[in-house]
């Protein structure tokens, strides 16, 4: 008789626990930091009128196509597909933070973040009112081999600064978006505000 009762109950957890792994969203593992890297080495492969890149430590400016190999050179220290991370996700309002963490204390890889932030720029310009959405991307590197450390700014897909270790890149264009500044004000205000770095 305990066999005929405990079977309809091992059936209802097997089905509810089927049904809570199928309504499980996945975390997307796609980080698109190489893919973002070799996309604009690509670009300043073959571009130097355009501008040029800042070296803060050696106060020296960079073509942009010597850059376009820095960018490919580190588009290897993406995370790895065939590797296990422990992902966390949150959400901070106009900022999105996703973090891969390596579960292991062998790996070179201590942790893989990237935050994603999208905002609405209003301004007006001769008399007309301009109204522009801005996407811009951080990326931040841990390593416990060097490069140790490695952040990346990326806005609307185009390059803006980058930092291995005690080194900085900031690029300098002979144009920008309208609006732009504007965002890149916005977010670095809330990323204050929120310590979220």
């Amino acid at each position: 008789m305990l066999k005929y009762l405990l079977l309809p109950s091992l059936i209802l957890f097997t089905l509810s626990s089927f049904l809570k792994f199928q309504n499980k969203k996945p975390i997307d593992d796609k980080t698109e930091f190489s893919e973002t890297c070799l996309k604009i080495y690509k670009d300043y492969k073959t571009q130097n009128e355009h501008g040029h890149i800042y070296n803060n430590k050696t106060k020296k400016y960079l073509s942009l196509s010597k850059f376009s190999e820095i960018l490919k050179n580190i588009s290897k220290f993406d995370i790895d597909s065939k590797s296990k991370y422990i992902v966390e996700k949150n959400n901070y309002g106009k900022i999105e933070q996703i973090i891969w963490k390596e579960p292991t204390n062998k790996a070179k890889l201590i942790s893989f973040e990237k935050l994603t932030f999208k905002t609405i720029i209003e301004e007006e310009n001769n008399g007309e009112k301009y109204k522009n959405e801005f996407k811009i991307v951080d990326y931040l590197i841990v390593r416990s081999v060097t490069p140790k450390k490695i952040y990346l700014r990326i806005m609307e897909n185009q390059f803006e600064t980058l930092s291995i270790d005690d080194v900085k890149y900031n690029g300098i264009f002979e144009s920008r978006l309208m609006g732009i500044d504007n965002a890149k004000d916005e977010f670095d205000e809330l990323l204050n505000k929120k310590n979220i770095k």
